[in-house]
Parts: C-alpha cells; sequence; structure tokens
C-alpha cells in the first residue's frame, strides 16, 4: 500500500472528507514497523461521532480515547455517545494557559505520553495550542 492507494481507496466513515479512512490505513502502514498505543485524542469532539476523525478506531479497532468537548450541550450528547466505548469524556476548553493547555489536562487521565492520534477541531487557535504541548507527542 502506499500514499496514492491510501487516497484512491479512502471511504468516508465518520469524518467530513474520508479523514477518518485515511488515518485508519495510515495507522495500519504504520504499525508495519512501529508499535502503536491505540489511544487517539479529539477536542472540539462535539457529540463524539458527528465529523469525528478518531470515532472509526474506537468503534472498529479497538481504541481508547480522550474526547474534549467545550459546548456542555454537546458534552451531554458526547457522554450518552461514549459510554459502551473506553472514551474518556471531558467537558473542558483547550488553551494555551497552564491549567486549560493540553498537557496539564492529559496529566490527569491514563492517556500514554506518545498517544497515536491527535485531532484538533476547535476553529481558533489550533496551532497555538499544537505549538504549546510539550510533554505528549
Amino acid at each position: 500500500m502506499n500514499l496514492i492507494n491510501i487516497r484512491n481507496n479512502s471511504k468516508n466513515v465518520y469524518s467530513q472528507s474520508s479523514e477518518d479512512s485515511i488515518i485508519q490505513q495510515l495507522l495500519l502502514l504504520i504499525s508495519e514497523s512501529h508499535s502503536l498505543s491505540k489511544w487517539c485524542v479529539e477536542f472540539g469532539a462535539w457529540d463524539g461521532k458527528f465529523l469525528s476523525n478518531t470515532f472509526n478506531l474506537v468503534e472498529n479497532y479497538s481504541y481508547k480515547g480522550v474526547y474534549i468537548e467545550g459546548s456542555k450541550k454537546h458534552f451531554i450528547n458526547l457522554k450518552k455517545n461514549m459510554k459502551n466505548f473506553e472514551v474518556i469524556c471531558l467537558n473542558k476548553y483547550i488553551g494555551i494557559d497552564k491549567y486549560n493547555n493540553l498537557d496539564y489536562i492529559l496529566s490527569a487521565t491514563p492517556i500514554p505520553v506518545d498517544f497515536d492520534i491527535l485531532s484538533i477541531d476547535i476553529d481558533g487557535c489550533d496551532f497555538y495550542i499544537l505549538e504549546s504541548i510539550k510533554k505528549y507527542r
């Protein structure tokens, strides 16, 4: 399998434009030479399914996850949708300050430092949040 085949063989499962299928295929390629943690993080998680880039991994590939959603309304549905999966649901806003950065928030969970996938969908400070991550990879 190569990158051209991945794009040509991708299909949309939950995500907006086949991202979840492409991620799954890339992880399959990576797993041929590297051990995977089988953990993912998604924030801006909405209800955990709607336009999710990682729920396909949780539902179909035994991934564990940390799903973070700032909206209380969406968080209620997130908890309902994830009750049968190994997903830690957090109702928080991610930022770059000491007590709301991703390092601080993830440190309260059992997720390994080198988890497999980080999906950011917050329509804002994405770059600065990514840049602020020091502990996790």
